[in-house]
């Protein structure tokens, strides 16, 4: 009998970025209950990614490290959570901790962790900067699906 019961609070799609592409995957988010009575164990987030591949990450205090271990899990597979919760400045309040809200500096009220983080602001005098922008645009211009 399987006593893990995985109980999703929330639901929806966000950004992974595979090599140059983007890819919307699934994502689920809650708690992980486990017994027959079904006791809180620990956070968990889920990403269904476009192979149908999930990647699970856990924690027991909060539901953001656990998002956190799924990004070190796609990193280790060469992908890239676009999420705001991976943000370094992304914070929680005493009432959104664990609720799967935040907040970023310049940003007005909560943004879910999963949602698209906003544009961040850079130097386009920065030769490194526009360099890269070159590169990637380029290298998407001869990526053929």
């Amino acid at each position: 009998m399987n006593w893990k019961h995985y109980e999703p609070h929330q639901t929806g799609t966000t950004c992974v970025i595979d090599h140059v592409r983007d890819r919307e995957c699934r994502f689920e988010m809650g708690s992980l209950n486990t017994g027959r009575q079904r006791v809180f164990s620990r956070y968990y987030v889920k990403v269904t990614l476009p192979d149908g591949s999930e990647i699970t990450g856990e924690d027991p205090h909060n539901i953001r490290a656990a998002l956190k271990d799924v990004d070190r899990q796609l990193s280790a597979r060469h992908l890239i959570l676009v999420a705001a919760g991976v943000e370094p400045e992304f914070s929680e309040s005493g009432l959104s901790h664990n609720s799967g809200y935040g907040y970023l500096p310049n940003v007005d009220g909560a943004v879910h962790m999963m949602d698209l983080p906003p544009p961040r602001q850079r130097g386009y005098d920065d030769d490194e900067f526009v360099s890269k922008l070159v590169d990637e645009a380029v290298a998407g211009m001869f990526h053929r699906k």
